[in-house]
């Protein structure tokens, strides 16, 4: 049975998707990191094209493959939904109410009328319905995620940051094509093999890329897109025992008093110890400018100050936290103690929780 170029171009996006599952899953046992939204969605993208593959390889008639291609777009639309969620993490505390109940509701919708067309696969209206609605959400995710992207990237001048803004751009423009082609705007390039082919090679295209981009700079998923200019570690008594001025690769980063947040820190926190008792932790601080993130542990607590929170800041805050052994938040405690020679352990903690910060010496 010889198989067509379809089959090959499918079977590569699988190959690629399978490295980068691989790549991410090798970060998470390296690093203790956490990509869960878009390594689910890797996979979800994965089962889609084994679907479709299969699909082909059964040699099913047209009906039957017409099916099975309409699954497997459904499927590569929770995955869709998923880069949303990874994007929205990178960018805000929380996703977008409104755009994620937009996408739920467009993907419930699309999961209709699959389910339709698998009941009556000669349903023409159900067919165009069903890849339209597949192309809409495909289209409005990669340009939300690439307006996401853009914003980041014209702030850190990097390689990387572009690479991705190519990728985004790419399959973005891949569901324009879709998009027109399904309305019949596309005609001429019937020529060339149609449309659909066209907008299959761009959208692999940037999954390359994408692979690309995290196989030669696998810490490059960790990045947080936020300036973040200082980390403090404060002992149970209020006393910072480590304080670092940072910067974000890629970043400006304006001077700041180094001793004046640790103080502003210590002395809203002995407030908060007077009045509401010792249990209560200040959390999180918004001075319009700059925020300040906190996170209280056994006897130690960690404040970063940055521009502001996104969900990958406040894990990543957590992870430094948990990275300090029993041992050394003993020390660090104790009334006798020189914080100096544990300095350099700490940076090493430091750089292990945030791979993309450098510290100022």
């Amino acid at each position: 049975m010889a198989l067509s170029g379809d089959f090959y171009i499918n079977l590569a996006v699988v190959v690629v998707l399978i490295l980068l599952v691989g790549a991410f899953i090798y970060q998470t046992q390296r690093k203790n990191r956490r990509a869960r939204n878009l390594t689910i969605g890797l996979i979800i993208a994965i089962l889609g094209q084994a679907v479709y593959l299969v699909g082909i390889i059964l040699n099913l008639d047209a009906s039957g493959l017409l099916i099975i291609k309409h699954v497997r777009d459904f499927i590569f639309g929770i995955f869709y939904f998923f880069i949303f969620l990874h994007y929205e993490a990178l960018s805000k505390e929380r996703p977008n109410t409104l755009l994620s109940s937009l996408f739920s509701g467009f993907l419930a919708i699309f999961g209709s009328f699959t389910i339709v067309l698998m009941l009556v696969p000669e349903n023409q209206l159900m067919i165009d319905l069903t890849r339209r609605t597949a192309n809409f959400i495909g289209l409005g995710i990669f340009m939300y995620c690439s307006y996401l992207n853009y914003r980041t990237t014209k702030r850190v001048k990097e390689w990387e940051s572009y690479l991705e803004s190519i990728m985004l751009s790419l399959v973005a423009f891949a569901h324009i094509i879709y998009v027109l082609g399904d309305n019949y705007l596309l005609n001429f390039l019937n020529v060339l093999g149609g449309y659909e082919m066209l907008a299959d090679v761009l959208a692999t295209v940037g999954t390359f890329v994408y692979v690309l981009t995290y196989l030669i700079n696998p810490d490059y998923l960790y990045r947080l897109p936020i300036p973040i200019y200082q980390i403090i570690i404060f002992n149970q008594s209020g006393l910072p025992c480590y304080n670092r001025e940072v910067y974000t690769k890629g970043l400006e980063r304006p001077e700041i008093d180094e001793m004046l947040f640790p103080a502003i820190i210590t002395a809203i926190s002995s407030f908060l110890s007077e009045t509401m008792g010792k249990k209560a932790q200040l959390k999180h601080i918004d001075a319009s400018s700059k925020q300040m993130f906190i996170n209280t542990q056994e006897n130690l607590s960690i404040t970063v100050i940055a521009d502001k929170g996104t969900r990958f800041l406040q894990k990543s805050i957590k992870i430094l936290n948990d990275l300090i052994p029993k041992d050394l938040r003993d020390d660090l405690n104790a009334s006798d103690t020189k914080y100096k020679p544990y300095q350099e352990t700490l940076d090493k903690l430091v750089k292990t929780a945030f791979p993309y910060l450098k510290i100022k010496d």
